[in-house]
Formats: structure tokens, C-alpha cells, sequence
């Protein structure tokens, strides 16, 4: 059974919600890829939410439909699908790495706010389709 997970991830104070899937796409998943190799996630998926115009105080504020902006404090859910928790436990374990660890906390120091991340284990999916 695949194994899943939920990364909740917000963008630096300053950073725009452009510069920060700029950054996310172009330069952090890259680096994840290349230090990962193949115990890279059988699938990295990235939802940005949307954040169409600035607003008064250059926030950003998320298009949303019912809730408030504190509800949506973080600008991405990231999903990881791993062959199985084995699977995620060994690229979990290379993230820690002494090197790998340094190089990805020092990229995300860049466009992410490190206090603000979240992660959390998938249970059962279930998904509908037309």
C-alpha cells in the first residue's frame, strides 16, 4: 500500500506568492530531486493556493470561498506518495543527512517560513471521478 503525506508550506514574510512557486519549482524541487536520487517519492504534487492580487497591506490574501484568510495562512499543500512508509523513512532519513540537510535548510531559509511548516500522514484516499 502506498504511503502518503501532507506538507503544509508558507511563504517567507516579503516574499511574493509568485517569487515563492518561482523559487519552489525552479530551484528547491531540483535540489530535492538531485540529493534524493532514487529515493526520491514516486510523486512530488504541488497545490498552490491562489492568491490572485495583492491587498492593502501587499498580503496577498487567498481567493477564499467559505472560511477566513487566518484559515489559509500557508500558501501550499505539497503531497508525497512513497512505494510504501519504508520508502518515505529512507528519503526522510537522507533529508536529515549531515550536507543534505544543511543545503535544503539554506534554500528554504530563502523563500519559505520554516516556523510555519506542517506534516501530517495521509490515512485512506478515496476519490471519485466522473
Amino acid at each position: 500500500m502506498v504511503f502518503k503525506a501532507l506538507l503544509y508550506i508558507t511563504r517567507k514574510p516579503g516574499t511574493t506568492p509568485t517569487e515563492f512557486k518561482t523559487h519552489y519549482e525552479t530551484v528547491h524541487l531540483p535540489l530535492i530531486q538531485k540529493l534524493a536520487g532514487a529515493d526520491f517519492p514516486l510523486s512530488h504534487r504541488r497545490l498552490y493556493l491562489a492568491r490572485p492580487a495583492p491587498g492593502e497591506d501587499n498580503s496577498f490574501p487567498a481567493a477564499v470561498l467559505i472560511g477566513n484568510q487566518d484559515d489559509f495562512a500557508f500558501d501550499a499543500i505539497v503531497e508525497l506518495t512513497f512505494t510504501d512508509e519504508a520508502a518515505f523513512k529512507v528519503f526522510f532519513t537522507r533529508r536529515q543527512e549531515a550536507g543534505t540537510k544543511e543545503l535544503v535548510d539554506a534554500d528554504e531559509e530563502k523563500f519559505l517560513d520554516q516556523t510555519k511548516f506542517k506534516a501530517v500522514v495521509l490515512g485512506e484516499v478515496h476519490e471519485t471521478t466522473s
